[in-house]
């Protein structure tokens, strides 16, 4: 097995463990879920339709030049 270097790696009691496995998937869920939606409104609010959000910034932006024909983004994409 590895050994252990004196000075840089801690050895846990088990209890540690067994705290860290109960958590609150519920509530972890939601907070997933509440971010996503915070995200989801600023990319609607300040850049639907483009290809990227910038939050910075408040923006979006397109990542190939508009103007380009179908061709050309085939061209540029490769």
């Amino acid at each position: 097995m590895h050994q252990m270097l004196p000075g840089t790696q801690r050895e846990f009691e088990e209890e540690f463990y067994r705290e860290r496995v109960a958590l609150d998937w519920e509530s972890r869920r939601e907070r997933v879920k509440d971010v996503f939606m915070y995200s989801w409104k600023g990319y609607v609010n300040h850049a639907w339709g483009k290809d990227e959000y910038r939050p910075i910034s408040g923006s979006g932006r397109n990542m190939i030049p508009e103007g380009l024909d179908p061709l050309d983004r085939v061209i540029c994409t490769c």
